[in-house]
Formats: C-alpha cells, structure tokens, sequence
C-alpha cells in the first residue's frame, strides 16, 4: 500500500508540474481563454471588467492577444518544454524519478526473501526478465507526459499544426525540421527519450539489490548516475573529440541529463540513439555483472546491507 502511494504521488508531481508550466506560460505570454472571452464580450461598456484597461489602445493590444491564434499547437508544447523552469526542474530530476519508481516497485519482492523461495519453483532468468520489464514499462510515463503536454497544447491552440505563429519561435531558423515534419520529429524524440529514461529505470534493477532500505537503493542509484553522466560528458569530450578527432559540433550528446528533451536542426537522430544505446548497454552489461545469474544474486542479495 505505502509503495502504492509513494508511486502515485510520484505520478501527480509530475502531472501538476506539467501544469505549473503551462501557468507559467499563460501569464507570461498570453490571458486566460476565459478571462479573454469575457473581456471580449463586454468591453468597451461594463466598468468593472473593462476599468483595468487605461485606453481603448490598451484594450485593443490586450484582445489582438486571442490565447487561441498567440501560438500553434507545435510552438506551444515547445514553450512548456523548453522555456519554463517547472519543467527544467523535472528534465533534471526525471533519472531520479525513474529510479525510485522501478525499486518501490521491486525492491520488497527481493529485500523480502520472497526471490530467495521463488527461485525454488521458477527459473532465474524469468523473475529478472519480470523486472526488466517493469523498467520498460516504467520508462513509457515520460513520452506519454510529453503526448499529454501536446495534447494541451492542441486543446488550446484549437489544434493549429499548420498556421505556424513565427514570430513567436525563437530561432526558427534551426528549427526547420520540427515545423516541416512534426510527425517525424516527434516520433524520434519520443523514442529517444523512452529508451534514455529505459537506461535510468535499469539502474533502479540492480540497485533494488544492493539494500534492504529504499531510500539508501534510490540515493546510491542517483549517486551512480551522476557518477555515470560525469563520465560520459569526459568520453565524449576528451576520447571521442580530442583522441579521435571526431568533431560532433555544438550538440552535447554526452551529457546524459536535461538534454535530450528537444533537438533541433543541428542535432544528429543517429548520434542521439548511438548514445543512449551505449548507456543501456552499460546498465544491462552491470545487471549481468552484478545479477546475471542466480548464484550471483543470491550472493549479492546475501551480503545487502541495512
């Protein structure tokens, strides 16, 4: 049950801070749907709507803002994502929310005892493809945060994906392929993103192993993955560019936190999969390492400590 809760928590924290940021968005750059109605409906005439406004100038710059033609359905999602500080926060904490999810969901089953009889009637292999699994199910929650972001933003914006409002994109010149072929740029962004936040969930596996307290597996795991972004920031700096010479330009493929979430025109899909394709190798290769086999978990479980 207190797994449960901590679960659904953890899901509602991400939800209301998807919702903070389109807050944010709104007051900054656009009214509320229902207050622009309302103004719309009885200005210039009912004094306590209207006396706010200080001209009909002011007025007229305040109804030229419809919160349905300020942006379309693409620039929007794209303002939530990449401009508003809730959803920086949640770019940066997501491996710990991947983390946390996959031991609440397994750690009892392995702290418990409960693996050490199951392995008496089932073969190891099945119970660590089960939490495998889990990891791969558990890291679906953030593309589908994002289609839920789009969702919004098609609901506010009367889904416009055709009548682009440019003056409202930052650098639209880099941005030529997300305009151009939305579809196309959001299944790889999804995609990269389900198989990075896949990467997190599978260190949750191994590290559900190392202790009988959650708290201590969730902290280790953000520990390692910390330890494990440092290092594949100086892969990429020092090996791949300056001992190899391979200039992959400007992008920071190797930084393995708050970067994957957008790309633009610069961005190569082929080194972004490359990446995390590599990081998934190293998590599955310390699963196997630490837990491959039965012998293996039974001794690692044995010596956890509190």
């Amino acid at each position: 049950m207190k797994n449960k809760l901590i679960i659904t928590i953890t899901i509602l924290f991400l939800l209301l801070s998807v919702a903070s940021c389109f807050k944010e968005i709104i007051s900054d750059y656009m009214p509320t749907i229902f207050e622009y109605n309302t103004v719309k409906e009885n200005c210039p005439g009912e004094k306590a709507i209207c006396s706010k406004f200080k001209s009909q100038e002011e007025l007229d710059t305040y109804l030229a803002n419809n919160p349905r033609e300020k942006f379309d359905t693409i620039t929007l999602a794209s303002y939530v994502v990449e401009t508003t500080t809730n959803f920086g926060l949640i770019a940066y904490i997501s491996p710990l929310i991947m983390i946390l999810l996959v031991i609440f969901q397994i750690q009892d089953e392995i702290s418990s005892g409960y693996i050490e009889n199951m392995l008496t009637r089932t073969a190891y292999k099945k119970i660590l493809k089960k939490y495998i699994l889990v990891a791969a199910k558990t890291a679906l929650l953030i593309p589908l945060m994002y289609a839920i972001i789009l969702l919004i933003s098609a609901l506010i914006t009367n889904f416009n994906f055709t009548n682009i409002t440019t003056e409202m994109i930052p650098m639209p010149e880099i941005d030529t392929f997300k305009y151009n072929h939305f579809f196309a740029y959001f299944l790889i962004l999804t995609s990269s993103l389900y198989l990075l936040h896949f990467a997190y969930s599978l260190i949750g596996v191994f590290m559900s192993f190392i202790s009988k307290n959650k708290v201590i597996c969730t902290v280790l795991g953000y520990i390692y993955f910390i330890v494990l972004d440092l290092a594949s920031m100086v892969f990429g700096s020092y090996v791949i560019k300056r001992i190899f010479g391979f200039d992959y330009g400007a992008n920071n493929y190797f930084n393995l936190i708050g970067h994957y979430w957008f790309f633009d025109d610069t961005t190569s899909p082929l080194i972004l999969y490359l990446v995390i394709i590599g990081v998934i190798f190293i998590n599955l290769s310390i699963i196997y390492i630490l837990i491959g086999r039965k012998e293996k978990a039974i001794k690692v479980y044995e010596k956890q400590v509190i």
